[in-house]
């Protein structure tokens, strides 16, 4: 009996140890990764076309600011809209934060952004996180 609680232990732990590596994983891929990446964008100018308070999800109260941006690589015009938190298109519980952020861009100005040299559709306004300490 006392090996059966031994297996069941170890058994605990191991699920354990995988659920943990799954959260950090995804945490990695969905958090850090992205704006890894982005740091390996080239930087241009944006015209800023239009912006807005995006929410979803009315009756859990999320938002996130998006702005409609233009901008020319090698002679080809895009027209994107993108995310106030650089990659990350999720949603937060701030509208607070966001309609901060949304005041912070004049419509018809023109700002700093960055596009991956790879696919210039991807860009950036806004970057999001400094992940520099990792």
């Amino acid at each position: 009996m006392q090996t059966g609680k031994r297996v069941a232990f170890f058994i605990g732990e191991v699920s354990i140890a995988i659920l943990c590596i799954g959260y950090f994983t995804r945490f990695y891929l969905t958090n850090i990764l992205p704006d890894k990446q982005v740091d390996t964008f080239q930087p241009t100018e944006c015209f800023l076309e239009s912006k807005r308070l995006n929410t979803r999800y009315p009756a859990f109260h999320r938002y996130r600011a998006d702005f409609l941006i233009s901008y020319n690589v090698n002679g080809v015009q895009y027209t994107r809209w993108v995310s106030g938190n650089g990659l990350d298109r999720t949603f937060t519980r701030d509208k607070n934060a966001q309609e901060v952020l949304l005041s912070q861009f004049n419509i018809g100005s023109t700002y700093p952004c960055h596009y991956k040299p790879q696919d210039p559709q991807v860009a950036v306004l806004v970057k999001r996180h400094d992940w520099i300490i990792l």
